[in-house]
């Protein structure tokens, strides 16, 4: 399962609620780091109700049989501390990419080979740059 920005976070909150193992392998890229008090200019309408984040790593577990952040470097939506933050919390591996900011398409990123192969368990750890 892949699951980019705010699908992150919202796989969070679905993991959290899961009784039983949904996916095999799950890959958050970029999950945002957001603060109430101070968003971002370009915070989508309804952006309360992904937050707070549930860092439930029991229940991160229990949903899925891997799970692994991807985030870039010079991310808009949450610095490398912030992000380490869900890692650590979450008890699953962080891999940082060099200059990809929010690892969208707006940071060279779309199609991506690498990611399909990890979901359907043909690649591993660390992620290959689409670069």
């Amino acid at each position: 399962m892949l699951c980019h920005s705010l699908g992150a976070i919202t796989w969070m909150h679905y993991a959290t609620a899961a009784k039983e193992r949904i996916a095999d392998r799950v890959l958050l890229v970029a999950p945002p780091y957001v603060s109430h008090d101070l968003p971002p200019a370009d915070t989508p309408p309804g952006i309360d109700g992904f937050f707070p984040v549930p860092l439930n790593a029991e229940a991160i577990k229990r949903a899925a049989g891997e799970t692994v952040i991807i985030c870039g470097e010079g991310d808009c939506y949450g610095t490398e501390d912030q992000l380490k933050a869900y890692s650590d919390k979450l008890e699953i591996p962080m891999h940082m990419l060099a200059a990809a900011g929010h690892v969208s398409p707006y940071w060279g990123y779309g199609e991506w080979p690498w990611v399909l192969d990890w979901c359907f368990g043909r690649a591993d750890l660390p992620p290959i740059p689409n670069r």
